[in-house]
């Protein structure tokens, strides 16, 4: 079976577009129509597999022959950076929000006066407890209602005989 993933079920529906489009008669009253939808079926696979990017085990690359390849490398660059932005800003404003900063926040006092590794393990000793708080009530939940459960069904079942 050719067909494994989507690509490939694209590139199958292209080969027999062509293949229709080849066996198309100008005689025939719907060779327009034929073409058409053809053409369509040849520019969506286009549009969404390109034949100028070459997928080889979840790795993509480029075809240097291909003018669109300079154009899609520069795309694949700014959203490089631009994502290398955005997980610096995230950086930045996650260290700040714990009142640590930089370089001092590891090796001495924060903007708060706080010691960064005291800050961060005071706050994962808190992340920890509430975790334990958290999966505490949940248990205490849970038991409740099956306590309660076994209770209406004894109840329920002393009641019936």
């Amino acid at each position: 079976m050719r067909s494994t993933n989507p690509r490939d079920v694209a590139y199958i529906f292209r080969e027999y577009a062509r293949r229709i489009h080849v066996k198309a008669s100008p005689a025939d009253p719907s060779f327009i129509q034929i073409g058409v939808a053809c053409g369509k079926i040849e520019q969506w696979c286009e549009h969404h597999y390109p034949s100028f990017v070459r997928v080889v085990s979840q790795q993509h690359s480029y075809d240097s022959s291909d003018a669109r390849s300079r154009v899609a490398l520069v795309a694949d660059e700014k959203q490089r950076m631009m994502w290398l932005e955005k997980r610096k800003a995230e950086y930045n404003e996650k260290v700040g929000a714990n009142g640590v900063n930089g370089v001092n926040g590891i090796n001495g006092a924060g903007a708060n006066g706080v010691n960064g590794l005291n800050g961060v393990a005071k706050r994962e000793e808190g992340s920890t407890f509430e975790l334990l708080l958290y999966v505490g009530g949940i248990l205490g939940f849970v038991s409740a209602v099956v306590l309660g459960s076994l209770w209406a069904l004894l109840k329920y079942v002393d009641s019936w005989q």
